[in-house]
């Protein structure tokens, strides 16, 4: 609703629920691309953003362990289709980020078991948190754009 001031937008629809369910996102990401008309010379690409890892399976129950095993698979069908899934961690504390790296993590992270890897295709792991991005000269720029600007550079080298 536009007449809504952020404070509402936050309270009523942005409520943490203490869940990632990283499956069903890219279960819903590839029937979505699976269903939209392909162009010619176009790229279907995935770009997942979380804070987190996955804590729950495809059918939104607590599970990590079913969550991880069932996001792996996807990002294998993924691969399979040719579609490559650009993973955007953005943690503000060291044990998500510690957890978000084997998950999301590609093959310069390395991740032999993450998303970026397994969906393969040129996908890769932007990690973003405070201190993530330094700027030439150390000065700091905001990390979640330069995290789109590099993912940015890498669909246009997928195209080329």
């Amino acid at each position: 609703k536009p007449d809504l001031t952020i404070n509402e937008v936050f309270e009523t629809y942005l409520i943490s629920l203490r869940a990632t369910n990283t499956a069903a996102s890219l279960k819903q990401a590839l029937d979505m691309l699976d269903k939209s008309p392909r162009k010619v010379f176009a790229r279907q690409v995935i770009i997942l953003i979380t804070d987190g890892v996955a804590t729950r399976d495809i059918a939104g129950n607590p599970s990590t362990s079913l969550g991880y095993s069932q996001s792996r698979d996807l990002a294998r069908k993924a691969n399979e289709k040719g579609i490559p899934i650009f993973t955007v961690g953005v943690a503000q504390n060291a044990p998500v980020e510690a957890l978000q790296r084997p998950f999301l993590g590609d093959e310069l992270t390395p991740a032999a078991e993450g998303i970026a890897t397994l969906s393969g295709n040129g996908a890769r792991f932007f990690p973003v948190n405070r201190n993530s991005i330094i700027a030439p000269g150390g000065g700091q720029v905001n990390a979640i754009s330069q995290a789109f600007l590099q993912v940015a550079r890498s669909l246009f080298h997928l195209i080329e």
